[in-house]
């Protein structure tokens, strides 16, 4: 005969739900450093728009420069840098190389979002959330 212990599902309850929070919170924090800024307000996020293959990244004098490979069907493409604080929008380009100044010494990574124009607003594809990582060095 079956017979349910209260005691214990209330105590599995309480570990399941600890565990949860616990999960959800290392997500966030996780998710938040690599989620592009244009996420949080994007009209449309269209996977059918390639994500740009990213070449290479590399220090010339005191520049950056990013470049990546063409997307046929993107109007242009917003480059990310990320640091300690995640990945924010430096600029828009319509070629498939970018360069980065002004940066002082430290780790950065970029990563770059095809983008096209329709009827319906902006279209986004989806990008290398991963990014190139560069170390500058003055």
């Amino acid at each position: 005969e079956y017979t349910e212990d209260s005691s214990f599902l209330e105590s599995m309850s309480k570990k399941t739900s600890k565990l949860w929070k616990k999960c959800e919170s290392l997500i966030k924090k996780e998710n938040t450093s690599n989620v592009l800024d244009v996420e949080t307000d994007m009209i449309h996020h269209d996977y059918s728009i390639d994500m740009p293959e990213l070449l290479s990244v590399s220090q010339e004098g005191k520049d950056i420069v990013i470049s990546w490979g063409e997307i046929d069907e993107a109007d242009s493409y917003y480059v990310y840098r990320k640091d300690n604080n995640g990945f924010k929008r430096i600029g828009e380009t319509d070629d498939t190389t970018y360069t980065d100044s002004g940066l002082s010494e430290g780790t950065y990574t970029y990563t770059v979002l095809s983008v096209k124009q329709n009827e319906d607003g902006i279209l986004y594809g989806n990008y290398n959330y991963r990014g190139l990582k560069i170390e500058v060095k003055k």
